[in-house]
């Protein structure tokens, strides 16, 4: 029942129709749909969309290194609802705009070090030789941010202290997105537990809230 969709929805959780009918198990001997269970997935539903916003929040900060208030009030995932031929769903939309690398716990001991650090799949930190923390921006404000040099390329600098002379420029370096965290596109180790993760939270709270609901409905 949850599944990855392409553009932006990272997950498609089906609540009726065709896709849901084997999770759920309320049909009669002759495979029709019971009459009250359209009342008992409106109410389930409801539950699983409070339910759905917190459970990715969750999971991801489970398998990456990324602090609670880098997910909140950014709007890199929304709960959206739609239908299609095979029912109804829930719809997990999320950013495809790559996070600040400083995001993930990015750290940096100064010049003598040999590079920035940040932990991209939780508890396991790697070094990213030569960069550095400067002022930057993250989302238009300004924020630390973690930058590596280009190497093999030299500009004149127009601004700030080293203006006119000949350096190597810098970019902000960045982490997944939002999208690659959650979808499990690519099966890579830390996406695909957090689909997973996702998956059976989800599932789990939704075949017991169904089934609850399905008894209060007859």
């Amino acid at each position: 029942m949850l599944r990855s969709n392409r553009r932006n929805s990272a997950l498609k959780f089906y609540l009726n129709g065709k896709a849901a009918k084997s999770l759920s198990g309320l049909t009669d001997p002759a495979g029709r749909v019971l009459s009250a269970f359209d009342t008992a997935v409106q109410r389930a539903s409801i539950g699983l969309k409070r339910r759905a916003g917190p459970a990715v929040s969750r999971a991801v900060r489970e398998n990456f290194g990324i602090k609670r208030n880098a997910l909140s009030g950014q709007n890199l995932f929304r709960i959206e609802e739609g239908t299609s031929s095979k029912g109804d769903y829930l719809s997990i939309w999320a950013s495809t705009r790559k996070l600040s690398l400083i995001e993930f716990d990015g750290r940096w001991g100064g010049p003598k070090t040999p590079g920035a650090t940040a932990s991209i799949e939780k508890g396991r930190p790697q070094t990213y030789t030569g960069a550095f923390i400067a002022p930057g921006h993250i989302r238009g404000k300004p924020r630390p941010v973690i930058y590596s040099r280009i190497r093999g390329e030299k500009k004149v600098v127009k601004y700030g202290r080293y203006k006119g002379k000949l350096r190597e420029p810098i970019r902000q370096l960045r982490g997944p997105s939002p999208f690659e965290m959650v979808s499990g596109v690519g099966g890579y180790p830390a996406p695909l537990r957090t689909h997973r993760t996702i998956l059976a939270e989800l599932s789990a709270f939704y075949i017991n809230e169904l089934q609850r609901q399905f008894k209060l409905a007859r």
